[in-house]
């Protein structure tokens, strides 16, 4: 799936400005291709997992630079660029913090006058002043037939959970886009072309926000796309919008259980669930599963968190009695991460329970805080025994992949991760080979 963050900052750029963006899902960052007539290069720094990466990528443009007797200023925005992150190169020329649509537009405009300032604070369009994203700077034929093209409705959501990221780059509040404004952005595909929301919750379901999905919906039906999306628990209760998301295409929900252990979900800032005084948490997340997807033909992806300093070995049998009784047709468990930024990462750390700062390995598959009431270790194998006793075979293709690093030995596939790491140290040896023939990193 394409980036819509950076598709929203392509439209948003001036249009005397020409955008190549390169996606490393598809296609590997190469200083030597890449950078070569740039006035500028601008990385978004997403995921603070890829640290690593994003600093070996700006070394790049440097050495490229070092090489062609060139200065190209680079910016960084996203996740990692709001954040103070030790390590980071002084490379770095101007940083983006919060949103960027208009503070790139800003910092071009600098830049045409003839310096930039170190930083730029955005701050958000009004959702219905959003322009239609543009992808035409990716390389869309690399996605090949399987690609699903994002669409926002709206951003942040009404909860306040302390280990959430999206708040430190949305800052506070819901906000959401008209329903016609929605209806326009996804006109730019055919019909048929699959569709994912990348919204954490693609309706509220507030009296308002039922009505404006009730609206997007029955113009969704209409234009023919099957979609996917986030949506809070909640909607398993109202089947009247089950029946609208069908009819619109909804071939899948991934939902946020977050706990199915009643104290740690009061931990989370969770939408009040409406549990009757006759039924379990158990219970009512196996009803509204089934009644989701045997009822109206919507799969469920359930993600489940694992760590709350409430959880125990209760957590652990009442996941998987959700999901083998439920019949889900997937899940996720996830260690709780703490990511930097974040007020959950904050109060651990004056705790002292940050045990890992490497921020390589905050992509939710280590164990980078010490949990309450198990070891680091107890934690890992029950996530992978979660894993073996409900979906066996994506616990096998997870290892193959390095998702699940507990038998080392048993990764036999490359993660996208692994194979960008891989292909930047092939295109680094091409670089100083090309460079020790004299020819300037393989330009001529």
């Amino acid at each position: 799936m394409p980036a819509l963050s950076l598709a929203y900052l392509a439209a948003h750029t001036p249009e005397n400005w020409d955008v190549k963006i390169v996606d490393e899902t598809v296609e590997p960052f190469d200083a030597w291709k890449h950078v070569e007539g740039s006035d500028i290069v601008g990385f978004n720094g997403g995921n603070v997992c890829n640290i690593h990466r994003l600093t070996d990528h700006i070394s790049r443009v440097t050495e490229y630079d070092q090489v062609m007797g060139e200065e190209t200023p680079i910016i960084l925005g996203g996740y990692v660029g709001g954040l103070n992150i030790e390590g980071l190169p002084n490379r770095v020329d101007a940083r983006v913090i919060g949103p960027g649509e208009l503070a790139l537009q800003e910092l071009l405009a600098d830049f045409e006058n003839g310096g930039m300032k170190r930083e730029y604070v955005g701050q958000r369009v009004p959702m219905n002043e959003l322009r239609t994203p543009d992808f035409s700077g990716f390389n869309v034929a690399a996605y090949g037939k399987n690609v699903n093209w994002p669409v926002m409705t709206s951003v942040s959501c009404g909860n306040t959970c302390g280990f959430c990221s999206a708040r430190v780059v949305y800052g506070d509040g819901y906000a959401s886009r008209s329903p016609e404004k929605v209806l326009a952005d996804m006109a730019q595909f055919d019909p048929d072309t699959r569709l994912y929301f990348v919204d954490p919750n693609v309706l509220q379901l507030s009296r308002n926000g039922k009505r404006r999905a009730r609206k997007l919906f029955k113009g969704m039906a209409k234009q023919n796309h099957p979609w996917f999306g986030s949506a809070t628990f909640r909607v398993s209760e109202d089947e009247r919008m089950l029946e609208a998301m069908a009819e619109s295409g909804c071939k899948g929900l991934l939902i946020g259980f977050d706990s199915a252990l009643p104290e740690s979900l009061q931990t989370v800032s969770a939408p009040k669930y409406r549990v009757r005084e006759d039924q379990t948490l158990i219970e009512y997340y196996v009803e509204g599963v089934k009644r989701i997807q045997e009822k109206f033909g919507i799969d469920v992806l359930g993600t489940f968190v694992i760590g709350f300093d409430t959880d125990d070995e209760r957590t652990i049998a009442n996941t998987i009695r959700v999901v083998q009784d439920s019949g889900m047709k997937d899940a996720q468990y996830l260690p709780f991460t703490p990511l930097p930024g974040t007020p959950s990462y904050n109060e651990m750390e004056a705790a002292g329970r940050i045990i890992d700062h490497n921020l390589n390995r905050y992509d939710f598959t280590d164990v980078v805080f010490r949990p309450q009431n198990f070891s680091g270790a107890e934690l890992r194998d029950s996530l992978v025994k979660m894993y073996d006793e409900t979906f066996p075979r994506m616990l096998a293709i997870y290892r193959r992949f390095g998702l699940v690093r507990d038998r080392p030995e048993l990764i036999k596939v490359e993660s996208m991760k692994l194979r960008a790491e891989r292909e930047e140290r092939a295109a680094r040896e091409r670089e100083r080979r090309g460079r020790r023939r004299g020819g300037g990193g393989g330009h001529h």
